[in-house]
């Protein structure tokens, strides 16, 4: 079996960017490779404390105090979340970018894989394969810059990096147009690696979390408090609770229930068990579409191409907060076609890339 070395985020305090990475992984297996994924970066430790800081400035002693009361489900949160990615995800960690450039894995493919890996403001040069020797192929899968502005500072960088890669995917159709300039070689588009695994396949890897009544869930990494009215007035037209998924101790969202204390798996669970599902998340979005939950996606206004451009390939009805429950479950039919296309898309270029010596 040969095998694929990924370059991608599977963070601890992401739960996107870990299942992402299985999506990936689970992509792969299916065409008869195995696959790991690199970090350059430490390997976190089975614990962590979470130290708390203090402050003279009311704003940030209140996040003090937040963070005191949050800081026992946090701890919960980080152990099982790291245990999650020992269970699923094969991942190599290096202490940084030059024990990695200097100590190659073996491997016989390496891709760039999903997620906001082509950061313009960062220019991570992990993410761009750079660590390997000029000989070595470099592959990408529906790899995501999170924005469609490079800085003027960085295109010299940006250019340098992306334009060493062997075969190019993208995640969003914009960046077409963003990363067009730069390179020289055919670009493909093609669905998050989430897609890559069914919803039954999610289902398998999805662990209870205690939610007995009927719930909404909320997923929120960008957030306007002025929504909070919104997500009032849908407790009150449906009785259903609203349920915060919390991870970081976020307070801007209004709930009658608060998760801070969720791993990957219970995520899924969370989400699949939900009546609805609120996110301005890309995969809280992504994964509530692969589960079929009637969904409200809340678009950050300074970066709307992530989740614009997957519901516009989708063709996914676009629905408020406010009228979350009239989604109908019927146009799944047409959805769940659509995702089967881009995943057989996103397969059929995996299988092309990774035979192409």
């Amino acid at each position: 079996m040969k095998t694929v070395c990924i370059s991608t985020y599977c963070e601890w305090s992401s739960y996107g960017s870990v299942l992402q990475a299985i999506g990936m992984k689970n992509g792969l297996n299916g065409l008869g490779f195995d696959s790991f994924v690199v970090r350059d970066i430490p390997a976190p430790p089975a614990r962590r404390d979470f130290p708390l800081s203090f402050s003279k400035n009311p704003k940030k002693l209140l996040k003090s105090i937040v963070n005191l009361y949050h800081r026992p489900a946090k701890r919960r949160q980080y152990e099982n979340s790291v245990r999650f990615i020992k269970e699923h995800v094969d991942v190599r960690y290096y202490n940084d970018y030059e024990a990695l450039r200097t100590n190659v894995p073996r491997a016989d493919y390496f891709l760039a894989g999903s997620d906001q890996i082509w950061h313009p403001a960062l220019c991570k040069p992990a993410f761009f394969l750079d660590f390997l020797p000029p000989e070595c192929r470099r592959l990408s899968y529906a790899a995501s810059m999170g924005t469609t502005d490079i800085p003027p500072e960085k295109r010299d960088a940006f250019a340098g990096l992306v334009g060493k890669f062997d075969r190019l995917s993208v995640r969003e159709r914009e960046m077409l147009d963003v990363v067009g300039p730069f390179v020289e070689r055919e670009m493909n588009v093609h669905i998050d690696p989430t897609f890559l695994a069914d919803g039954a396949s999610w289902r398998a890897i999805a662990r209870e979390y205690p939610v007995r009544k009927p719930y909404i869930l909320v997923y929120a990494i960008y957030w306007d408090r002025k929504l909070n009215r919104q997500l009032k007035a849908l407790r009150s037209k449906t009785g259903c609770e609203i349920v915060a998924l919390c991870p970081t101790g976020n307070t801007s969202v209004w709930a009658n229930r608060r998760v801070c204390d969720a791993d990957p798996a219970q995520f899924l669970y969370l989400i699949d068990h939900a009546q609805a599902v609120v996110s301005s998340s890309f995969h809280g979005v992504a994964l509530a579409l692969n589960l079929n939950k009637k969904v409200a996606a809340v678009i950050n206004p300074k970066a709307p191409s992530r989740l614009s451009s997957l519901l516009e390939t989708l063709q996914v009805p676009r629905h408020s907060i406010s009228n979350v429950m009239e989604f109908d479950p019927a146009a799944y039919a047409g959805i769940n076609e659509r995702i089967a296309r881009e995943r057989e898309r996103g397969v059929t270029y995996l299988k092309e890339i990774l035979n192409d010596e």
